[in-house]
């Protein structure tokens, strides 16, 4: 089959530190609609962890800071549904989430908890 020889290819040139064999073979596997062979998979999860937790970086800071505040919203809306099941009233679940995560990194006003929450 062709496509075992452009991932055979393509693990080699990554092997030797070109990443556009990493490329190739994701666009590979893309157009025939394969699954990822184990060595393309795992580099791409360390790239990911990277591009996440990593040193920030002028390439990568705004998706970095980005990715902080979509993580901030989870916990925020998260905590807004505990409030809600444990029988916080609509009219004041802002100003509940808003104490409950007063001392946390998800801290903020209702006014944020609010906006978090229809993100």
């Amino acid at each position: 089959m062709a496509h075992r020889a452009i991932l055979f290819r393509s693990h080699n040139a990554f092997s030797a530190g070109n990443e556009i064999g990493l490329y190739d073979a994701l666009c590979c596997c893309k157009a025939l609609s394969i699954p990822l062979p184990k060595w393309a998979l795992e580099a791409v999860f360390i790239r990911e962890r990277d591009l996440l937790f990593g040193k920030k970086n002028k390439r990568h800071g705004k998706w970095q800071r980005r990715f902080k505040g979509d993580m901030k919203d989870r916990a925020r809306f998260e905590t807004y549904e505990q409030c809600l099941e444990h029988g916080v009233q609509e009219k004041v679940v802002y100003e509940v989430v808003s104490r409950a995560l007063a001392e946390t990194v998800d801290a903020g006003k209702p006014s944020t908890m609010r906006e978090a929450v229809k993100r």
